[in-house]
């Protein structure tokens, strides 16, 4: 798993340099607000998390995984989106849906030089945060051979 991170992380930094945070999802998005307090990233971020859901003997020594790598991508450059707002400033409120396309793009079909199988999107959806923060949460699925 620290390969498949590592190599998840190089190739973010690559394609989205506009990344200022590249972390393993431990709960950072969670934080529960104060006036004095924020989530210990700094943004906008992507936070990676990857499960093994299944696990099939090969050999004894050889399996072949089925793995689940969840991207969350939050940032706080949140402008208003509304319909009545000058189109100007619509569009720069939509402007993070231009790097979740950016950071889809990085990792769609990609395979790490075949350490895994080609990553393909199975879901995309809204994460509902806090107020000023932007965020998507892509779910990518991949198989591999671990020894």
């Amino acid at each position: 798993m620290k390969q498949h991170y590592l190599s998840i992380a190089a190739r973010l930094r690559e394609v989205c340099p506009f990344l200022r945070t590249i972390d393993i999802d431990r709960g950072q998005l969670d934080t529960v607000w104060a006036e004095s307090s924020r989530p210990a990233v700094a943004y906008p971020c992507v936070l990676l998390r990857l499960s093994v859901s299944r696990r099939e003997d090969l050999t004894p020594t050889l399996q072949e995984c089925t793995a689940t790598l969840t991207v969350t991508y939050a940032t706080d450059r949140v402008q208003e989106t509304a319909d009545h707002v000058p189109e100007e400033r619509r569009m720069a409120g939509l402007a993070p849906y231009d790097e979740a396309d950016e950071i889809y793009g990085a990792l769609q079909g990609w395979d790490a030089d075949g350490i895994f199988a080609p990553l393909s999107r199975v879901r995309e959806e809204a994460v509902r945060l806090h107020d000023g923060i932007f965020a998507e949460r892509f779910t990518f699925e991949t198989e591999y051979r671990d020894v």
